[in-house]
């Protein structure tokens, strides 16, 4: 091989290389982008639970007034 494959060669192994790692790079972000996005929804799901409970609390803190 002459001189100039050699480096051809090496330059596309090393673009190569570049490449996937910045499309390993990207998909470890996509990954972790999803798993906020379901913790921050599994977050909005327990408060809203705990919103839908209030107004059973305040019927009854009324009924235990209502007895005193």
């Amino acid at each position: 091989m002459r001189k100039g494959a050699i480096v051809i060669i090496v330059l596309v192994a090393i673009l190569a290389i570049i490449v996937f790692s910045v499309i390993g790079a990207y998909n470890k972000l996509v990954a972790l982008n999803e798993e906020v996005e379901t913790t921050l929804s599994e977050i909005d799901n327990q408060l809203q639970r705990r919103n839908d409970l209030i107004p059973n609390l305040v019927c009854i803190n009324r009924r235990q007034n209502v007895k005193d």
